[in-house]
């Protein structure tokens, strides 16, 4: 296992843009950065256009060769971070629901989760209720924290002192 610092939100981020419309996103396994690259150079790259400094906006054009290192030649310092299929903020939510104490804000947290935009009346319901809200945010950010670590160690790195934007905050 490789140890390195990582930044936690930046590759939760990353995976919670399950779309992937306009970046996609990679993991420097020697550093512990994440890359975006904009699905727009990732097609020049991909077709191999000769004029990619043509085809990118000039901000994009440094991360010319970098792409190519990644997308072409298929770079072994960098994996592409995936997509957090599946829901897991919904499913989340539910388990959730089972710690919260009041009976009465439990029933409607799991009622809320039914039906179309469950995720926004949930996180509604809990503005409503501070302490619960608060706690919330701290289970979720486990949550995440755990996927991430899960993902990190199927390629063999092990975070250490990992930062998160929330506890960079704090401090």
């Amino acid at each position: 296992m490789k140890a390195l610092t990582v930044d936690y939100d930046m590759v939760a981020q990353s995976m919670r843009d399950v779309c992937r419309e306009s970046n996609d996103y990679f993991f420097h396994k020697n550093s512990g950065r994440v890359l975006s690259l904009s699905r727009v150079l990732i097609r020049v790259i991909a077709e191999r256009s000769e004029d990619a400094h043509d085809s990118v906006p000039c901000w994009e054009q440094a991360l010319i060769p970098l792409a190519r290192e990644i997308i072409v030649l298929g770079s072994k310092d960098y994996v592409r971070i995936p997509e957090a299929f599946g829901r897991p903020e919904h499913r989340w939510m539910l388990e959730f629901c089972q710690t919260v104490r009041g009976a009465k804000l439990r029933e409607k947290l799991v009622g809320s989760l039914r039906g179309r935009e469950s995720c926004r009346r949930f996180k509604q319901l809990l503005k409503e209720h501070i302490e619960e809200n608060n706690r919330w945010h701290v289970y979720c950010q486990k949550q995440w924290e755990a996927i991430v670590q899960e993902w990190l160690a199927s390629h063999s790195i092990l975070a250490v002192g990992a930062r998160s934007l929330k506890k960079r905050l704090a401090a």
